[in-house]
């Protein structure tokens, strides 16, 4: 996509912080304001959109990016909450190899580390296997993660959605 923009910029408004471009708002793919929560990410985000050249690099925004799927994704947050819910039966750090034993102690040795990170913050292990068996982690460690993923707002959701998909982990 062609620049045709000279200036971007942000507006202060009762949504936010409305990004522009010309002193035109941003709208999102499903046409809602692109609207930052506070002045720290829209000054990134207004940073983003000056540093293109004469084609604008969408992959080149990331912060763009995150607040757009912020936005438009909200509208379905029971459906992304229940599919970060089955990362706790399929996360990546849950599933182990035997051998080669190399790998076997640095799967130990760096995924470990956030397996006790997370019995520790929410007083709840999760089981390992070390085959390829499906596990079913249990009812209330679902319950408390689902609790807790609905306590955040929609900015953290959206990035720890993000990672979670990016990394195979919830952890």
């Amino acid at each position: 996509m062609k620049r045709v923009y000279k200036l971007a910029s942000y507006s202060k408004t009762e949504d936010g912080y409305v990004i522009q471009l010309d002193g035109k708002t941003v709208k999102t793919p499903s046409g809602q304001p692109l609207a930052s929560p506070n002045k720290t990410i829209a000054d990134k985000i207004v940073q983003e959109w000056a540093a293109q050249g004469d084609e604008i690099i969408p992959d080149s925004m990331p912060v763009t990016q995150v607040l757009t799927t912020a936005i438009d994704r909200m509208r379905d947050r029971a459906a992304i909450t229940k599919s970060l819910l089955k990362y706790l039966d399929t996360d990546l750090l849950c599933y182990r190899v035997k051998e080669p034993i190399e790998i076997t102690k640095r799967q130990k040795e760096i995924w470990d580390r956030w397996l006790t990170w997370f019995d520790e913050h929410f007083e709840s292990p999760l089981e390992v296997t070390y085959g390829i068996d499906a596990l079913t982690q249990d009812a209330d460690t679902h319950k408390q993660i689902w609790n807790y993923l609905e306590a955040l707002d929609e900015y953290y959701f959206t990035i720890l959605q993000i990672v979670t998909s990016l990394t195979g982990s919830i952890v």
